[in-house]
């Protein structure tokens, strides 16, 4: 169990590196954008291993997956997503497979991680796979409702969708279960930092494209 936030266990991760770390990590977040790792490229690579380091570990100490999420979201709503998608595709291997607009609404989800699809595009695909989700029952009907929670994240609407995400497997929502999921996420982080870093680089000014 955490003892204290998300955000002040990454600040105190930060801070740990010394004055001028901090002091250069709070200078470039002064005017961040509420989404902390919108910044990515600009931190030190002390600074990163800092933060992967802190996420992973306040992941490992968690007991319920859909509040981890929540909290994940909440600091940097691009790193929620992608957990997002990584949790439902480690769930419904083979639905996400056999049902194409289940699959459309995670990999929309994807894409505007890496800022190659928009907030509407990705509602657009949340409708699709709402469609599944009223026709079918069982675990088709269960990883629908995933990807359609998880493609209205990008418009903010995160809470209600990663509760949506980690809520319905095929087993319930046991306390073991929703600690496994925390376990996954942990083991997530590394690279969900890596794809973000990446996504941040290829963006402003070269490609003329920018994170929404």
């Amino acid at each position: 169990m955490n003892s204290i936030c998300l955000p002040s266990k990454i600040y105190l991760a930060v801070a740990s590196l010394g004055s001028e770390q901090r002091s250069e990590w709070d200078e470039a977040h002064a005017s961040h954008d509420g989404d902390w790792c919108s910044l990515i490229a600009q931190w030190t690579p002390e600074a990163r291993r800092a933060v992967e380091i802190a996420l992973h570990d306040y992941a490992l100490a968690s007991e319920d997956a859909r509040d981890l999420l929540i909290e994940i979201s909440a600091w940097s709503r691009r790193l929620g997503v992608w957990l997002a998608c990584r949790v439902a595709r480690q769930m419904y291997p083979v639905i996400l497979t056999e049902q194409p607009l289940v699959n459309g609404a995670i990999e929309a989800s994807e894409r505007w991680v890496l800022a190659e699809s928009t907030e509407v595009e990705c509602m657009a695909a949340a409708s699709g796979a709402y469609s599944i989700y009223v026709t079918y029952r069982g675990d088709v009907e269960r990883s629908a409702f995933a990807a359609y929670a998880i493609a209205k994240m990008p418009s903010r609407a995160y809470h209600s969708a990663v509760s949506a995400c980690v809520n319905i497997s095929q087993s319930g929502s046991t306390k073991p279960e929703l600690r496994r999921r925390c376990i996954f996420i942990a083991e997530e982080i590394a690279q969900a930092l890596d794809v973000l870093a990446q996504a941040r680089s290829h963006l402003e000014p070269a490609s003329g494209r920018r994170w929404p």
